[in-house]
């Protein structure tokens, strides 16, 4: 544990899967820096507040022998982890058809628009939890600078930002990201 203290390596193969405000990616170095001492002799890993998932997934590849369990507030996100660690084929077909739709238009009002009803289903109708997944995901990937924001109904408000070149389906990540969460409790 010293010597990654001393030299933390912040390469990861498991990554967020979106954007995510307040994400601790960059400030991996220093919470690897304040981690236990003991860590490496410790059976449980708890992150309360998961959010984008940056310090799981790196210490879930540094410590593979802990059982982890990962919590947030926020029952959209636990959904999206749920369905990449016990559906990641599904939610990739799901994401190929949205990354489909989306690069046919070249317009970003048609983009804007096609973010808008993407949104609008989200919030209208409660979709099988894969396809909430991947809407949660495209939204999250093509709205202004990732913020998520809801009103007080708990309906998506996030405003759309992102049209150019945007990766909605990132195959590599989601399967990464499912062997990662393997007997993670969620």
């Amino acid at each position: 544990m010293e010597n990654l203290k001393k030299n933390p390596n912040v390469q990861m193969n498991g990554t967020p899967p979106f954007p995510w405000v307040g994400g601790k990616r960059r400030l991996l170095p220093e919470l690897i820096k304040n981690l236990p001492n003991d860590l490496d002799q410790r059976k449980i890993y708890v992150e309360p507040f998961v959010g984008g998932g940056a310090l799981f997934f790196w210490i879930r590849q540094h410590f593979p022998h802990l059982h982890c369990i990962i919590n947030d507030s926020n029952e959209h996100l636990i959904n999206v982890y749920r369905i990449i660690r016990d559906q990641p084929s599904d939610l990739l077909a799901r994401l190929d058809l949205l990354q489909q739709l989306y690069e046919i238009l070249q317009d970003r009002d048609d983009r804007r628009k096609f973010f808008m009803e993407q949104r609008a289903s989200y919030n209208a109708e409660k979709q099988d939890k894969i396809k909430q997944a991947a809407l949660f995901i495209f939204l999250m990937r093509t709205c202004y600078n990732g913020v998520y924001s809801v009103n007080r109904h708990g309906q998506l408000t996030m405003t759309f930002g992102n049209w150019q070149r945007t990766r909605i389906a990132d195959k590599e990540s989601i399967f990464t990201n499912s062997r990662l969460l393997q007997d993670v409790e969620i």
